[in-house]
């Protein structure tokens, strides 16, 4: 029973909370620079959360120059980011004046389409 305690204890302590969010993108046009509108691109997603991170301690053996064997105790880190596990590219058309002439302007945007704790480092789709 105090094993079971202990385990929940542990799990409850492990803080992770990371999922997929709905953001709206502002988009600014204008028409020559004299007005602007503000539209909305809605239905893109990107992830927001937190994850249990830190660092733990870890053993390296190491061989020095003169052939000896020695070992120390150093701090790895273990850290984890809510990312982005799952991508998808999403295309959206607004039309815009320029020029007093209506065009299409097309946004290709990233959307997330599932989240997760990963290691942290650079984002690539």
């Amino acid at each position: 029973m105090l094993r079971c305690l202990i385990l929940l204890l542990l799990v409850s302590l492990a803080r992770t909370e990371c999922r997929r969010s709905k953001y709206v993108l502002p988009i600014f046009d204008s028409d020559q620079g004299s007005r602007q509108r503000h539209r909305v691109l809605s239905n893109i997603y990107g992830c927001r959360g937190y994850c249990d991170s830190g660092s733990k301690p870890e053993q390296v053996n190491l061989t020095l120059s003169d052939g000896q064997h020695s070992s120390m105790v150093t701090q790895v880190s273990a850290c984890k980011c809510c990312r982005a596990m799952e991508t998808e590219l999403k295309t959206f058309s607004i039309p815009t004046r320029q020029g007093g002439r209506l065009q299409e302007k097309t946004y290709e945007i990233w959307s997330a389409v599932s989240c997760g704790c990963q290691t942290c480092g650079p984002d690539v789709y």
